[in-house]
């Protein structure tokens, strides 16, 4: 197999694992659809008034759904929820 090949079958691999750990986190935390939605823009690194524009809420509708999954999660900021769903 070409090294580009390779290169593409072990990104697509790591991509498809971490996507199956990231529905699993998901699901063991029971969030809602729209704490779902708010904890991916959260882990693609958006600000709340972006996440706020992407899923057409207001940015305190973020801040809400954030926190509730933050207390779901047993975490207490952004940087503890990434690590969670990183090191899983």
């Amino acid at each position: 197999m070409p090294l580009i090949s390779q290169q593409l079958f072990i990104k697509v691999a790591v991509q498809e694992n971490t996507q199956e750990k990231h529905k699993q986190l998901v699901l063991n935390y029971g969030f809602t659809a729209r704490e779902k939605e708010v904890v991916k823009c959260l882990l693609k690194g958006m600000t709340y008034k972006q996440c706020a524009a992407e899923l057409y809420i207001s940015q305190n509708t973020v801040k809400f759904h954030a926190l509730n999954a933050y207390r779901k999660a047993d975490v207490t900021s952004r940087g503890e929820l990434m690590a969670l769903f990183l090191d899983k």
